[in-house]
């Protein structure tokens, strides 16, 4: 049995597709990979990396933006797969890809499809215009969809009201893709300097919503509160004009894009994630793992991992004031980060790459059947 799995842009081979490929291969399924590969080019790396984890990849003209006008192309190319490899199963990611991907499973014939949401566009306190474009559009692809799978519970509340599947398929709540906590834990706790290091990983963008952070370090007017952040993005020159206006320059620290992320985080007092939209983060479950109290915006996803007073804080997305209030707490009591640390380092077992894996695999298993 063929099992095709569709995602955005990659690089190379990640984390991403790992629970469903160690689903697949416990089942004997072939696994095939289209995305838009950016290193498509180097086919000996490409190639080194089929063998490396027993999968066939394909590229595929697949983009995040919606308008995208290469995405048709992308619709014709899985199609074109589908045709040629026989694919008997479909499992489509990202809004993007599960358009073309249930599409693409409509026209073909092809007779199980999942679609894996990581995130309504519409959602509570979402603007009123993704309600009125996205929401008709996933009710009218559900059609065409067999297991709809959501990885935060906000999402899978609505979806089991509001979204019907063809030939009365089901909707599944998996949390995330998961990670591998072997590669992941607690770092030294005993310091050399008296800074508090609090860290964010994302892209520089509006969602991010860094500038709440840098408000609230501006409140506090403390000069042992440090705070990174790890990402590139285009509100980079912006973040950095308000660091300065903020007198905030020899507190926070741009280190663009890094391979280096679990070190970091291991060398951090904290973790932020203060963004307005979240399905379910991973860098989140990351810091959890390394044993960080951690500090978020108060929205689905991050209420699901963080629990307020035990793993960290959960704050409004406005309000400058808790997010600085959260910081001071955390930064002068050892005692409460590291219950903190103890919790989530607790929490996070639900998420390892196994126990999403065996979940897929029930799924995998059910549709083949």
């Amino acid at each position: 049995m063929k099992l095709l799995y569709i995602i955005n842009v990659e690089k190379r081979i990640g984390n991403f597709s790992l629970s469903s490929r160690l689903a697949a291969h416990s089942l004997g399924m072939e696994v095939h990979l289209a995305g838009y590969w950016s290193d498509y080019e180097d086919r000996g790396f490409l190639k080194r990396e089929e063998e490396k984890y027993h999968v066939r990849i394909h590229q595929c003209h697949i983009f995040r933006k919606p308008y995208d006008v290469r995405n048709l192309r992308g619709y014709r190319e899985v199609c074109e797969i589908i045709r040629r490899e026989k694919i008997d199963m479909i499992h489509c990611n990202t809004p993007i890809g599960g358009v073309i991907g249930r599409l693409a499973g409509k026209k073909c014939g092809v007779k199980k499809v999942i679609y894996q949401a990581h995130g309504f566009h519409f959602y509570k306190g979402a603007p009123i215009w993704n309600w009125l474009i996205y929401y008709p559009v996933e009710k009218w692809l559900a059609r065409f969809t067999d297991v709809l799978i959501t990885i935060n519970k906000e999402d899978y509340g609505l979806a089991i009201k509001k979204i019907h599947l063809r030939n009365n398929g089901k909707t599944v709540y998996i949390p995330g893709v998961g990670i591998d906590l072997s590669q992941y834990g607690p770092g030294d706790t005993e310091k050399e300097t008296n800074h508090i290091v609090f860290v964010s990983v994302g892209e520089l963008n509006k969602n991010k919503n860094h500038e709440v952070v840098l408000s609230a370090l501006g409140r506090l007017k403390r000069k042992d509160i440090h705070y990174v952040l790890c990402g590139t993005g285009g509100l980079y020159k912006r973040l950095k004009i308000l660091t300065q206006r903020l007198g905030l320059e020899k507190q926070v620290h741009f280190l663009g894009f890094r391979k280096d992320i679990t070190d970091i985080l291991k060398g951090a007092d904290g973790f932020i994630l203060s963004s307005f939209r979240e399905g379910l983060s991973r860098s989140l479950m990351e810091a959890m793992a390394c044993g960080l109290p951690c500090i978020v915006s108060d929205i689905r996803g991050n209420r699901d991992l963080i629990e307020h007073h035990s793993g960290g804080y959960r704050c409004p997305c406005s309000r400058p004031e808790k997010f600085a209030e959260a910081l001071e707490k955390i930064a002068d009591s050892k005692g409460l980060a590291d219950q903190m640390r103890e919790h989530n380092l607790r929490n996070i077992s639900q998420y390892d790459i196994k126990a999403i894996a065996g979940k897929l695999k029930k799924i995998y298993q059910s549709e083949r059947n």
